[in-house]
């Protein structure tokens, strides 16, 4: 019996050896971060609970044959890291010509609404006259109306929202904020320094739940603005990037379409929101 205890020893500790060294040999895939609540929630009570969070631990976990490593930083380091080292990796991209010359990107898997007008439930009835078959004039608001818009300093909103605000810099209805008003704008609503502010419509129901606040708070289209974004994931330009990629995509398709994730999304949307989004994601994939 002891012999037979001995030899079961030293089988199960074989079995550990080898897989002991089977995960120390596994190489590091080092993924890139940056905060962007609620797509990405680095902290706090929601931590992540994010959309891409979710995408994300899918590709990781269908990824086995890599040790997984987060390492945060700016959306500069970001595309440094992406430039210059190999087995990195960035979830939570937008395309651009500028980009496309180093990095490699996977298939479209999110489809993001715009910046967008927020505005209290209450007051949009007051609003009436400046939205016409559900898009919202920015300029004709600012130009006829008294309703005071709060906008981050240096804040890009999109190519015609910042025309528009660059047009009428100094309006004495355009309150501007020198910190992160995305820490402050939902306050700002719901106590009425503001009428109308412009962000995503998830940045607001982010810092409502975070704020615990059952304010009903809807977005509205700019008019100008694109209908959505896609967003992808992002690999250095190198062979292991071309091979990684391809696994990417095939787990990307199985997910990206699904009610699972979607609802990942919409749970940060408001109920406007969750229309818009609805429309275009049955759009985008009824041309696939």
């Amino acid at each position: 019996m002891n012999n037979y205890k001995r030899i079961l020893f030293i089988f199960i500790s074989i079995i550990l050896m080898f897989a002991g060294n089977s995960q120390a040999e596994k190489k590091e895939l080092i993924w890139l971060k940056g905060e962007l609540p609620p797509y990405v929630i680095l902290s706090g009570p929601f931590k992540k609970m994010g959309n891409i969070d979710y995408i994300q631990n899918l590709v990781e976990q269908s990824l086995r044959e890599y040790k997984h490593i987060s390492m945060v930083a700016n959306t500069k380091r970001i595309f440094f890291e992406l430039k210059k080292r190999d087995m990195v990796a960035f979830a939570s991209a937008l395309k651009t010509k500028e980009r496309e010359k180093n990095v490699i990107y996977s298939i479209p898997y999110l489809l993001v609404l715009p910046n967008a007008i927020l505005i209290k439930k209450s007051k949009l009835k007051f609003f009436k006259p400046y939205i016409n078959k559900g898009v919202f004039s920015l300029e004709k608001t600012v130009k006829e109306s008294d309703f005071k818009l709060g906008i981050e300093a240096g804040r890009a909103y999109g190519s015609p929202v910042d025309k528009i605000l660059m047009k009428y810099k100094g309006n004495k209805n355009i309150k501007v904020y020198y910190d992160n008003i995305s820490r402050k704008f939902a306050k700002n609503l719901l106590k009425n320094n503001i009428d109308y502010t412009i962000g995503y419509s998830c940045e607001m129901t982010y810092f409502l739940k975070k704020l615990k606040k059952k304010e009903n708070v809807i977005s509205v289209p700019i008019k100008g603005m694109h209908e959505y974004l896609l967003v992808y994931f992002v690999f250095p330009k190198t062979k292991w990037g071309k091979k990684v990629v391809i696994k990417v995509n095939t787990i990307l398709r199985k997910h990206r379409n699904t009610e699972l994730f979607h609802k990942s999304y919409e749970y940060w949307l408001d109920n406007m929101g969750k229309k818009i989004y609805r429309k275009y994601v049955k759009e985008f994939y009824r041309k696939k």
